[in-house]
């Protein structure tokens, strides 16, 4: 995070610092993103919102990592710079013109682009 937004993660950090947690998102923060209220509903009813810990716990990568083939699949503009690390890595990338819950809105053409992309893996 601090990588792509040093200030976003100062407030981000500084906040989990002070107790809070996340995701902590309403049904009304979510409405544009997930249009469909039964999903929206469930989503929320799902979350777990987690503390500075979670976010700060090392996650032990094994030396020669990726050791399977690889493919990533940008949703929205905001992940350029991970699905330029994947194209620099040589997966096959994939963009999908959505938003960060697009699994959600539109479940089948996710579900296509992932069947498709792991098919042309050979």
């Amino acid at each position: 995070m601090k990588s792509e937004d040093r200030e976003w993660a100062a407030q981000f950090q500084s906040k989990l610092e002070r107790g809070e947690r996340f995701p902590n998102w309403s049904s009304d923060d979510l409405q544009e993103v997930i249009p469909d209220a039964s999903l929206r509903r469930q989503m929320v009813a799902e979350l777990r919102p987690r503390g500075l810990d979670f976010f700060t716990e090392p996650i032990p990568v094994f030396a020669g990592w990726p050791d399977a083939p690889c493919i990533y699949i940008k949703f929205s503009a905001a992940y350029e710079r991970p699905a330029a690390q994947a194209r620099q890595a040589g997966w096959p990338t994939y963009e999908l013109d959505a938003g960060h819950f697009h699994m959600l809105v539109d479940a089948a053409a996710v579900t296509d682009l992932i069947v498709r992309a792991v098919n042309r893996l050979g």
